[in-house]
């Protein structure tokens, strides 16, 4: 998996290569804005803050990680510009919920945890080998994660993102 970054966003969008679909959620007004070719972001040392058995939320210090916010930032700008170019959509009209919440030290950025009757469908390897994921405990740190998009969504006038987590990775 390739981590996606600002440039190639910006060649994908430009190339004409980046496709956003849009399509309405059943008898809510809302709509999902679903991306291709997939998009995948690798984030390293990843420190786990919350978690349920849907989704997970990681944690970064913004000290330590100030260039990946900033990349995050850059990466949110350019496709909610991008959609509200695709669609018409009025920038003004919408609250904005970006890819990474923040507070004045911390950033943090949630995820689904695909699942299929019960067993939770991500990849995590442990020293090189492949095992079961469990649900980690708060506080665990991972050495490296891999989030892929699954979609923008809209809702009552807001917009946000849905992650989902695919692959795990732990010390060597």
């Amino acid at each position: 998996m390739t981590s996606l970054t600002i440039t190639k966003l910006n060649d994908l969008i430009e190339s004409g290569q980046l496709t956003m679909i849009r399509k309405a959620q059943r008898d809510s007004g809302s709509f999902n804005y679903y991306i291709t070719p997939k998009l995948t972001f690798t984030l390293y040392n990843a420190t786990v803050f919350i978690r349920t058995p849907q989704y997970i939320v990681f944690q970064f210090a913004k000290a330590d990680y100030l260039s990946l916010l900033l990349s995050l930032r850059a990466i949110d700008a350019r496709l909610k510009g991008y959609l509200f170019w695709k669609y018409g959509l009025d920038k003004d009209s919408f609250t904005d919920h970006p890819i990474a919440s923040e507070d004045p030290t911390h950033f943090t950025i949630r995820c689904h945890l695909p699942q299929y009757k019960g067993k939770y469908l991500i990849q995590e390897e442990w020293e090189g080998e492949a095992v079961r994921f469990i649900m980690p405990n708060v506080g665990k740190v991972y050495k490296s994660v891999y989030l892929e998009f699954k979609n923008i969504w809209e809702n009552a006038g807001r917009l946000g993102y849905n992650f989902e987590l695919k692959q795990i990775k732990n010390a060597k």
